[in-house]
Formats: structure tokens, C-alpha cells, sequence
């Protein structure tokens, strides 16, 4: 009986967690976003939709529009059925409503708005007073939307462009030169130029943030933020001042809309751990006996956003950005995170709330792609497995010493890293049974399952796991 009231206390607790939003508890969050002024019930329905119903999908944020005459603001994501409106004076959100139609690249047209699912090949008139949708003839929306995100907005002296390129101190984007900037949605940059047409600055408003919108009346830059689950405000009032938003320096505020929960664990005392991929990089730590949440921040929250100018930062540590799994250590004192865009694992120490260490592969990795993702753990020992599903490669590190101890490469085992490449993390998935020491590896287009030795990852076992099989054991 009480172990099913924990689960429900759990559960309950998840709830309010995401149905909250799962705003940041920390001094050090500004420009993070204030309180919203939705109330619970208003918030649960743009949150809940937050993380989509594939597995491995996420909230993709589509372009913000400009109601200047009403003072709003609209915004869909990919993968939710809902529509967000922010209000331009006060820069707070202050409406979700449901159209019953996923999301698409919005615009207005005289005064309708409209919403073009490109995916699904969908034209939406969308109705702001009476909070729904109705599907209309498609070539109203082809013939207005943009072919590319590269438009130029101009105000007053100046003029803004989506390029997704990032500038570091050294002149360089921080990619590898084989690298396409296209792939896996690389925009987040906007330069801003003189009339001539020369470049005097950029903004850099996160990973994979799409379009933009400009508030004329206030010269406000509004960005819809898919890395950080967040509306970005600049200010584009001083821009000689401020050496024309160098290093961010015109960002106001972030409005947080779309967190997402991706997963939740809990130790032995009841506390939990809610891990943030979407939604700010971030993960929760809910304490079960005080009642609070506290903060594990990441990289750009702890350096005031300078890790984002410096792809080789080494400043005071913060978890690497878009976690994308966890697991206690066995004595619960480490909290073991992979990190997406880090391509490692940080570790936590539990009692501090603060990463203490970085576990580095030597592995020859491009950004975004290439990526870390799943995880299994010896809890006996403190013997971490992750997974990297584009390379087809198995790490394994020492959680105590934090030591990498090895590697599989998978394509001695008929992995196909060519196709495989930029495919997600569920081409691979991972588990281990610390009893018997084996470490099973199945590969999702292989359909193919194997077994290593826990110590010497020299293979066991392997088993194809064919349709017919599939169609005889189910």
C-alpha cells in the first residue's frame, strides 16, 4: 500500500511539475522568464502537448507573429495543437487555446491569421476571438508563405537576417567544414547589417531557433526558441551603444512556453529528478521534504551566456545543453547526465546540486550530430554504457574515477553508419544485466540484437530478430 501511494504521490507531484511550466528557481536565471500570468488550468494545455507522441520527437517552435493593432503575439510548435499568444507590452504569455490542428508557419493576411501545417499539407484560418480553426483552400497559404527562412526585416538604420551561421572570438562558426549548416535545423543566429549592407553585429538566440518577428512600434526582436523552449525578447532600441548586441547584450528576457518533462526518476528517499531536454537545458531536483525544487543549471545559465559565444568554454561548469538521459549512481551521491550537444557525460554531485566532473570521449565528433543518447548503468559498480546512434559506437566509463574504460565500434557488427547518420537516438538502445555482466546492444535497423561481456565488451551473443520471428513470439 505505500509503495503505490509513493507512486501516486510521484505522479502527482509530475504533474504539477509540467502543468506549472517548470519555471527556474534560481537568482541567477535573469533574463530568464518571470512568473507567466496564465494560472494552472490555462497552462496545461500548451505544456502537456509539449513533447509529442513519437518517440525521440520534441517541440519544434515555429515562427512568432505580430498583432500590432491588439498588442499580440502568436506562436505554434510542430508537434502541439495549440496555439500561444503573448502579450507585447508586458512580454508575459498570457493564453494558450486549442485549434485542434498541428502547428505550421503562421502569417496574417489583412487581418486573418493563418497557419500552413507544410508537413501535412494543410491550410489553417485560424480564429483569435473565438479560439479555433478551420481548414481552407491550400493555395492561400503557398502562395504567401516565404520559400526560405532567409528573409531581411529592416528598422530604421538597420536590417536582419536568419543565417544560422555563429561567429566565435576566433572568426570561426564553431562547425566542422564538411559540416551543413541545413542539417537538424542549425539556425539560431541573426546578423544584423548597416544599410550598405556591411555587418556590424549578430544575435545568437539558441539552437535550433526558427524566424523572427520585429515589434516596430517598440523595435523589440521577438525569436521563437526550440533550444531553450522560450520566446526571446531583444531590445533593439541602443544598438551602437551596446556595440550592436554583442554577446547578447540586447537580450531582455526569455519567455518560457515550452517545456518539456522528458523524463523523471526518483531516489530512495522520495526526491526527484526531472530532466528538461526542451525547455532551458535544465534539470529539477524536487525535494521531497522541504517541498522545493532546486536548479541544476547548464552551461549558458552559469557563464551568463558566454559558453554560447566560446565552443571550447572552460569556465565554471554547468550541465552541457538538450540532456537527453540520467541515472542515479549507486550510493545516490552522483547523478550520471548525458549531454547532447557535449557529446559526454556530466556528473552531479547530489548533495550540491552542482556538475564536478565531465566525461570525455576521445571520439571524433561533429556538433548536433554524432550525438550521445541513451544510457544504461551497473548500479553494483558504477560502470556507465552510452550509446552513440549516429556513429554506431558504445562507450563505457568508470562513474567513480570518472575514466573512460572503452569502446565497441558496431559496425564490426553490421551497423550501417551511413544511413544511420542524423537518424535520432532510437536506432540504438541499450541495457545491462549487472548479474550476469552482459551488456545487450539491439539495433533498431538491423534488427539485430546483441550481447557483450560487461568487462571485456568482447561479444557473447547475438540474435536477428526477423519479422517472421517477430510475427511467431507475438
Amino acid at each position: 500500500m505505500n509503495k503505490i501511494k509513493k507512486i501516486i504521490t510521484i505522479v502527482v507531484i509530475i504533474k504539477v511539475l509540467i502543468i506549472g511550466g517548470l519555471k527556474p528557481i534560481s537568482e541567477k536565471q535573469t533574463p530568464q522568464a518571470s512568473a507567466a500570468t496564465l494560472d494552472i488550468t490555462e497552462k496545461v494545455d500548451f505544456y502537456k502537448r509539449a513533447t509529442g507522441k513519437e518517440f525521440g520527437t520534441i517541440l519544434k517552435l515555429y515562427n512568432p507573429v505580430i498583432d500590432e493593432q491588439n498588442r499580440r503575439l502568436y506562436f505554434v510548435g510542430s508537434k502541439t495543437t495549440s496555439v500561444g499568444v503573448i502579450d507585447l507590452d508586458k512580454d508575459e504569455l498570457i493564453d494558450t487555446f486549442d485549434i485542434d490542428a498541428l502547428g505550421g508557419f503562421l502569417f496574417f493576411y489583412g487581418e486573418q491569421l493563418y497557419s500552413y501545417d507544410v508537413t501535412g499539407g494543410n491550410c489553417y484560418e485560424i480564429d483569435t476571438l473565438n479560439k479555433n480553426a478551420k481548414k481552407t483552400v491550400l493555395s492561400t497559404c503557398v502562395e504567401r508563405v516565404p520559400a526560405d527562412q532567409g528573409a531581411v526585416k529592416t528598422v530604421g538604420n538597420y536590417s536582419f537576417q536568419e543565417t544560422g551561421y555563429q561567429s566565435f572570438p576566433n572568426g570561426t562558426t564553431g562547425f566542422s567544414p564538411d559540416w551543413r549548416q541545413d542539417l537538424n535545423g542549425a539556425y539560431g543566429v541573426i546578423v544584423i547589417s548597416d544599410l550598405v549592407g556591411n555587418k556590424v553585429g549578430e544575435i545568437v538566440h539558441g539552437p535550433d531557433a526558427n524566424f523572427f518577428a520585429i515589434d516596430e512600434s517598440t523595435k523589440k526582436l521577438y525569436t521563437t526558441n526550440t533550444g531553450y523552449g522560450s520566446v526571446s525578447v531583444f531590445d533593439l532600441n541602443n544598438l551602437e551603444n551596446n556595440n550592436y548586441c554583442e554577446k547578447n547584450s540586447c537580450l531582455i528576457k526569455e519567455i518560457n512556453v515550452g517545456d518539456s518533462a522528458d523524463q523523471v526518476i526518483a531516489d530512495s528517499a522520495g526526491n526527484l529528478y526531472v530532466r528538461n531536454r526542451l525547455g532551458g537545458s535544465t534539470i529539477f531536483k524536487y525535494n521531497q521534504l522541504t517541498k522545493s525544487l532546486d536548479i541544476i543549471e547548464n552551461e549558458n545559465i552559469v557563464s551568463d551566456n558566454a559558453a554560447i559565444w566560446n565552443g571550447n568554454w572552460q569556465g565554471e561548469m554547468g550541465l552541457g545543453m538538450w540532456p537527453t538521459d540520467m541515472a542515479l549512481s549507486g550510493d545516490e551521491e552522483r547523478l550520471y547526465v548525458l549531454s547532447h550537444y557535449g557529446a559526454l557525460i556530466d556528473v552531479v554531485n547530489t548533495n550540491s546540486n552542482k556538475v564536478e566532473a565531465k566525461i570525455k570521449f576521445n571520439t571524433k565528433l561533429k556538433p548536433r550530430t554524432d550525438s550521445i543518447s541513451p544510457m544504461a548503468l551497473d548500479k553494483s559498480r558504477d560502470r556507465i554504457y552510452v550509446a552513440f546512434p549516429e556513429l554506431g559506437l558504445i562507450g563505457m566509463a568508470d562513474g567513480k574515477s570518472n575514466k573512460v574504460l572503452g569502446t565497441i565500434d558496431l559496425t564490426k557488427y553490421g551497423f550501417d553508419k551511413v544511413n544511420a547518420a542524423n537518424r535520432g537516438p532510437g536506432i540504438i538502445n541499450i541495457a545491462i544485466d549487472d548479474e550476469s555482466n552482459t551488456l545487450f546492444v539491439f539495433l533498431f535497423y538491423n534488427q539485430k540484437l546483441l550481447a557483450f561481456d560487461g568487462d571485456t565488451l568482447a561479444k557473447k551473443n547475438e540474435v536477428d530478430v526477423t519479422i517472421e520471428e517477430k510475427k511467431r513470439n507475438y
